[in-house]
Parts: structure tokens; sequence; C-alpha cells
């Protein structure tokens, strides 16, 4: 999808929950200069810093020496998003739907969903180095 081209920003994080942050203003920023309407912005944040927090949490496991890639591409009016962790990754074919009446109450599972229903394309790749996330999405500008 974005292989031989220049992420247009970049950033890596340790894996620590505190990073979450200033991932979701990193996003915020890019949201920015794209000019963004307020929705379509807030959903990219969202996008991110929910891939970037189970990347930190489930793929590293709070491992302080393990990072995380966030890579960013921008073609015209889509944005496209690749997470990379050191982790051994997980199959997404046998997550629960977090909207089954038994899952509906559970804390967790719903990072993935969300993800997929704010985003045009979600592909997920275990790679040697770990388990990356590469999603996209087109946007209008304001």
């Amino acid at each position: 999808m974005v292989r031989g081209i220049k992420p247009h920003y970049n950033l890596t994080v340790p894996s620590e929950r505190n990073s979450i942050e200033g991932v979701i203003i990193f996003a915020e920023n890019i949201a920015k200069r794209m000019k963004l309407k307020k929705s379509e912005s807030d959903n990219f944040a969202i996008s991110v810093s929910e891939v970037v927090a189970n990347a930190i949490i489930y793929g590293n496991k709070l491992n302080k020496d393990k990072k995380v890639k966030i890579d960013v591409y921008i073609n015209e009016n889509e944005i496209t998003v690749k997470v990379k962790d050191e982790g051994t990754g997980f199959n997404p074919d046998i997550l629960k739907n977090p909207t089954d009446p038994e899952n509906i109450l559970k804390e967790t599972g719903r990072g993935l969903f969300i993800l997929k229903n704010l985003n045009d394309k979600v592909d997920f790749n275990q790679t040697k180095e770990g388990f990356e996330v590469t999603f996209s999405k087109r946007f209008s500008k304001k």
C-alpha cells in the first residue's frame, strides 16, 4: 500500500501508557495541517490513539524497552497510518463482536471495532520485527 513511499510524518514512542497523550497531540496536529473538518479530525485522533494504545498495552505488553512506530502517509485527500509494535501479534478474525449481547458490558474489545467503523480500510500484518496495523481514510477539506 505505501511500500517505497516516504512517510510525511512519523513518531516513535516507548510502550508506556503516558505516551498515548503525545500520540493524540501528534494526530491532532496532522489533522490541523490537513485542514480536516472537526468530526474527521476527532475520528482520526481516536483511530490513531486506539491502535497505538493496543500496540503499547497488548502488543508490547507495556515493556518500556519496546517501541511503537507510527508512520503517516498523505496522498491528496487520503491519510494512511501504519502502526508497528514489537509484539507477537494476534488473529483479528477471532475477536468477538463487542455489540453482541454477551460482550456489551465488557470493558475491553471495542478498539478494533471502532477503528474498522471510522476508516475505509484496515489491514493487519505480522512481520519478523513485530505486528503492523495499517488503516486509511479519505477526507474532505474544510
